[in-house]
């Protein structure tokens, strides 16, 4: 599963700077404790 945050202007933003932000399952629980631990549940 892959997660894309949005607010990304796609026609100005370089391919490898989107790339950038796609979180696939590698990093996912981290961002997950992440977004937990800086606004909670």
């Amino acid at each position: 599963m892959e997660l894309q945050l949005f607010g990304i202007n796609h026609k100005t933003t370089k391919l490898s700077e989107r790339e950038l932000f796609i979180i696939n399952e590698s990093n996912q629980e981290e961002f997950k404790n992440f977004m937990e631990l800086s606004f909670g549940d």
